[in-house]
């Protein structure tokens, strides 16, 4: 066996039969095809998604100049007076 996995097995061989860890192993042995499955039918797929709330952030960030009402707080009540008055 290499000294690598010697060195590995002897920090991490404990916590491999930690409960928790087996749990999260189990889990990830029972979903990896599907996921490995899902990475070759649409590779890029997140690329699309990221692209999408790009343009989002393009559209929103200009739109926040433009939007009613005040800013500063002092300006708001200001104006509030003004009206009830």
């Amino acid at each position: 066996m290499p000294a690598a996995d010697t060195a590995f097995l002897a920090t991490w061989g404990p916590r491999l039969n930690d409960p928790k860890t087996q749990a999260a192993l189990q889990t990830l042995q029972a979903n990896a095809p599907g996921v490995l499955q899902a990475k070759h039918d649409a590779p890029k797929q997140w690329q699309h998604y990221f692209y999408i709330g790009l343009a989002d952030e393009v559209v929103f960030i200009p739109l926040i100049f433009v939007m009613a009402g005040f800013w500063d707080p002092r300006k708001a009540r200001k104006q509030r007076l003004e009206h009830e008055a």
